[in-house]
């Protein structure tokens, strides 16, 4: 799979002058962003304001380069002993240029508008022009010491126009204003015209109504282009359709696509769900879009189901290569950026007040952002069977187990979507004990009763459930085959060998650097790092990682406070102390690079899968 990467890095826009931010006057932007906030907040009048034809993009470094070019150029003109530029004539040649160049980068703003850009850039080439003539007239200029600094002066501006250059992509705009149905007879695309006329827009806008003639020229075009129609179609069987053979044909005489999935009868593609006329809008933009670009979208869950919402994120950010920038009121989006590095989450709020303002910031990855989409997580109400784990950390352990399994058995699970054919519960350790997991003439009035909130579960509890009095068996009896105890004290033991060697070096080189307390403990009982590299395998231990981890590092059980850097303080579980910190670290590691996956890990994922494939025998 390919790694791309974000085009821009801070952004801004001359018609969110409304807008504040944490980082005025722009935003940091991620590969995929993010908006969340009640109804009118903002939200999509920032994205709108972006898209304007007044958009900025950023790179607040440039001043500090050019002001360095610049000082080369003074450099240039009062060292060189025999240059036409020292001369007595009051105003030496290319002493204008320079003042003008002076004058542009201290009047640059910040962020740098590309008029002021383009402004600075044309007097640099100018410069350099002048100084490619005097040194090609001037043979002096071509002996050392000046011919690096004729060098630089020539070719630096270049590296420094770089970066910013990149940045100067296209927008692409996807409105609310979409659909696969044509309004009229006309073959005019009004959804596009009326949003580019409401929002004073160039950019290119995606409403749906652009597919047919967008596949029209693709079959009759290159050969190339015939295969790009391919490879999108089968995209949509593998990440929609349950691998069932997706074509899409623009039929003569119509104005409308049509489509053939599976056995199906064709029919005109507006016939399909309107969820899947969504993905189709959406991803059809992005994928036919090969040059990077930055796409604003408003709303991307409209009319999708939850496991869909998720998988139409992975498909943009794993199989595009642009940037995103996307208002919703979905908490079902807001899952991934617990696990993926590359989305921020902003929340735009409106101010009160006489004038009209509002506040952008970053938001936390916590439960506060569901309390403010106004929604509780709903989607084990409809999905066709449910996960139960201890808590966040095993859930996302259990993801990225779930992620390396697909990848060694392709084809296999993949048509298995998290949220539609199965999803996650927490029930938060101690919890379970409130849970009753018998049918309903059987229950106990003191607890919940697990069957008429979530359908079709699978427990999974931690192995240290057996020092817990009689949850063990009391749940063995309720619910036997679907009960599965981990073979170690705990998911975190299962976490693969090499990196939990790899967080343990990193984080002893942040305790020497950042903890005083922690060095110091370092320092006294001589903690060398490398002592880890005898770690082995502690997915059947009944200790935590944690006493593992200091065991080998102070070379004796760490029974005392004294001689426990990892394990809990107070506490002779051996449990990690830095229990989020090493799952961040170890799910962002297990996603980011190839890992060898035990005999014990396989195993769940076995019975997971098994679980998911029993309860969605129908297909999708």
């Amino acid at each position: 799979m390919p790694e791309y990467k974000k085009i821009v890095d801070k952004i801004w826009s001359a018609k969110a002058e409304a807008f504040e931010t944490e980082h005025e006057p722009w935003i940091y932007a991620n590969r995929l962003n993010i908006f969340i906030g009640p109804n009118n907040s903002g939200k999509s009048l920032f994205n709108r304001a972006l898209i304007s034809k007044e958009f900025q993009w950023v790179d607040e470094t440039v001043p500090n380069k050019l002001l360095k070019m610049l000082e080369l150029y003074k450099i240039h003109i009062s060292q060189h002993p025999r240059s036409r530029l020292i001369s007595p004539a009051p105003t030496p040649p290319g002493a204008d240029i320079i003042q003008e160049l002076k004058n542009a980068i201290e009047n640059l703003s910040r962020p740098v508008t590309k008029d002021q850009f383009d402004t600075t850039k044309f007097l640099l080439d100018q410069h350099t022009k002048f100084l490619l003539k005097e040194i090609n007239r001037d043979t002096s200029f071509s002996g050392p010491p000046y011919r690096e600094l004729y060098n630089s002066i020539i070719n630096e501006p270049q590296d420094i126009f770089k970066i910013p250059m990149r940045q100067e992509q296209s927008w692409h705009y996807i409105p609310i204003l979409r659909g696969l149905r044509p309004l009229t007879n006309s073959l005019d695309n009004h959804y596009s015209m009326r949003t580019q006329k409401d929002y004073s827009t160039d950019c290119n806008t995606h409403t749906g109504l652009e597919l047919y003639d967008l596949i029209t020229s693709h079959l009759l075009g290159e050969p190339e282009e015939r295969e790009k129609v391919r490879n999108y179609e089968k995209m949509l069987s593998e990440n929609f359709f349950n691998y069932a053979e997706v074509s899409l044909t623009p039929k003569i005489r119509t104005d409308t696509l049509h489509a053939k999935i599976g056995h199906e009868k064709q029919r005109p593609i507006y016939q399909l769900g309107d969820g899947l006329q969504t993905v189709i809008i959406i991803t059809a933009a992005a994928f036919f879009t090969e040059k990077p670009s930055l796409f604003a979208i408003e709303e991307p869950e409209t009319h999708l189901h939850p496991g869909f919402q998720r998988r139409l994120i992975e498909v943009l950010l794993d199989k595009t290569p642009h940037q995103y920038f996307v208002t919703t009121h979905s908490n079902h989006l807001l899952e991934l950026a617990e696990c993926r590095d590359e989305i921020s989450i902003f929340r735009v709020n409106k101010e009160p007040g006489e004038q009209t303002k509002f506040k952008i910031s970053v938001c936390d990855q916590d439960r506060d952002l569901l309390r403010e989409l106004g929604v509780n997580p709903a989607s084990v109400y409809l999905a066709n069977c449910t996960i139960w784990v201890e808590g966040i950390t095993d859930r996302l352990y259990i993801q990225a187990f779930l992620e390396q399994y697909k990848k060694h058995n392709p084809g296999q699970y993949d048509h298995w979507i998290e949220n539609y054919h199965y999803t996650f519960v927490e029930y938060q350790g101690a919890g379970l004990a409130h849970w009753e997991f018998a049918d309903e003439q059987n229950h106990d009035q003191e607890q919940m009763l697990a069957t008429i909130t979530t359908p079709n579960i699978l427990v999974i509890a931690d192995g240290d459930i057996e020092t817990k009095g009689n949850r063990q068996g009391k749940l063995e009896s309720q619910l036997a085959e679907k009960l599965y105890i981990t073979p170690g004290k705990e998911i975190d033991n299962l976490v693969p060998t090499e990196v939990i060697k790899s967080f343990v070096k990193a984080r002893i080189d942040g305790m020497i650097k950042d903890n005083k307390e922690n060095k110091a403990k370092i320092q006294r009982h001589n903690i060398k790092p490398e002592n880890i590299d005898r770690l082995h395998n502690l997915s059947n231990e009944q200790k935590g990682i944690g006493w593992h981890i200091d065991k080998l590092l102070f070379g004796r059980d760490p029974t005392e406070d004294e001689y426990r850097l990892f394990s809990k303080l107070g506490s002779a579980t051996g449990t990690i102390r830095q229990k989020v910190e090493l799952c961040r670290y170890a799910t962002a590691k297990m996603r980011a690079e190839e890992w060898e996956m035990s005999e014990e890990i396989k195993k769940l994922c076995e019975i997971i899968f098994e679980h998911i494939a029993e309860n969605n025998t129908t297909g999708r």
